[in-house]
């Protein structure tokens, strides 16, 4: 068995003080991928010309500190007319039916490329790849 040796304090110290230069380094040599800007890594920092609000972010700007969010939920009967549900409801199913085909052609392309490309690549993991083959 080995046995783990304690380290002193000052050694610690160092340790931490070496660790916070090294990433206080790093974070200034970040380029953005959104702006192309230095000093923060994507759009979600605030530090981004590009950041996209969040949901509570918005209500906090809109709304102020002291605001409530939820969620009523209603039954499809309750809150459609009953003349216009038999429609809606047609056209929700064939538009799903829809999407649903679209993904799934989708995936057999995409598996089909993976199998003969041999050599897997990050860019198949990302959202922007695959809105770009659902839109062929």
């Amino acid at each position: 068995t080995v046995k783990k040796r304690k380290q002193s304090s000052g050694v610690k110290q160092e340790k931490q003080k070496a660790k916070r230069q090294k990433t206080t380094a790093s974070s200034s040599s970040v380029i953005c991928t959104s702006c192309k800007q230095t000093g923060h890594k994507s759009a979600r920092s605030p530090d981004c010309p590009n950041h996209m609000l969040s949901k509570n972010e918005i209500f906090s700007r809109n709304l102020g500190q002291q605001f409530k969010t939820f969620t009523r939920k209603l039954p499809f009967d309750q809150c459609v007319h009953s003349s216009y549900q038999s429609a809606l409801k047609s056209r929700i199913v064939s538009a799903c039916e829809d999407t649903r085909q679209v993904v799934f052609i989708a995936q057999l392309f995409i598996n089909q490329y993976a199998l003969n490309l041999k050599v897997h690549s990050n860019h198949i993991f990302k959202q922007n790849f695959w809105y770009s083959i659902c839109q062929l």
